[in-house]
């Protein structure tokens, strides 16, 4: 059995709270397949603009343009005199606070022409159209120019570290240089039949902590608080009025169906401070 420690919430103004996505421990798709609208595209004059869906190469990839080729429409904002041989597509996921062992997992990587994977900014992976290593060219966000980097052939992975409680980028980067030179970049399409996408499949892992984790929302009336920790386990929800305390009051025992559960405190409306925890209850 896992410790349990407190957690404490103190409601402070102005709070910015990022909302998880993820329920329980899970195994979550984060790749490509399906998933289009949920990667942003910035490239070819877009920015953050929905990727499309497209099966020119396989199925379930995403692209610049609408089937992967020249001759289909640019996405939102995007425009082939914009267009300068690269763009990148991120894909935002959220691991809850109380996340333990968290792995990303991603296999088939390919892009047309080449492609760097990137996890919170590390590069994990590339590939090339033509199945082959070496040289070759990149841009990564935040470079002005052009960059020599050798391509690996690393299309799948395991990654246990770099993952972050909380928001984490998966990140396409792809350089569409045509097939000659296969080094360089290429600013048009070489021709109709010239294709810029890029494909992963990858999913996330990890377990529920018992241990709990509070956020607390402020809102008119009673605070509400955002109660994280393993579903269908017992958590007593305490508050103090001053720290440091050993006198800990309990409000409720809160059962969780779901991580996080929302839980309102009706004692606490006419309260300028209050501090809570959560503790498992054997």
């Amino acid at each position: 059995m896992k410790r349990t420690f407190p957690i404490v919430a103190a409601a402070a103004a102005g709070a910015l709270l990022l909302a998880p996505h993820f329920a329980d421990g899970a195994t979550v798709d984060v790749g490509t397949s399906n998933n289009a609208s949920s990667w942003l595209i910035t490239g070819g004059g877009a920015a953050g603009a929905r990727a499309f869906q497209t099966s020119a190469n396989r199925s379930g990839e995403i692209s610049l343009t609408s089937n992967a080729f020249r001759t289909g429409s640019f996405v939102s904002g995007g425009s082939l005199a914009a267009f300068d041989g690269f763009w990148f597509a991120d894909l935002t996921f959220v691991l809850p606070p109380n996340a333990e062992g968290a792995t990303l997992h991603f296999a088939g990587l390919y892009g047309n022409d080449r492609v760097v994977l990137q996890l919170n900014g590390a590069n994990i992976g590339n590939a090339d159209h033509l199945g082959a290593t070496g040289s070759g060219v990149m841009r990564f966000p935040g470079e002005s120019l052009d960059e020599a980097f050798t391509f690996t052939g690393e299309t799948s992975g395991t990654i246990s570290s770099g993952l972050l409680p909380g928001a984490n980028i998966l990140r396409l980067l792809v350089n569409n240089t045509g097939e000659t030179p296969i080094s360089a970049p290429t600013a048009t399409f070489s021709s109709a039949g010239d294709a810029t996408d890029a494909f992963v499949n990858a999913t996330v892992t990890y377990e529920t902590s018992e241990r709990p984790f509070l956020r607390c929302v402020l809102q008119p009336g009673a605070p509400s608080l955002q109660v994280y920790g393993r579903t269908n386990a017992t958590y007593a929800i305490q508050s103090a009025q001053e720290l440091p305390t050993t006198n800990w009051t309990t409000l409720t025992n809160l059962v969780l169906s779901a991580s996080p559960e929302s839980w309102l405190d009706p004692t606490a409306t006419n309260l300028s401070v209050r501090f809570y925890r959560a503790m498992l209850v054997p």
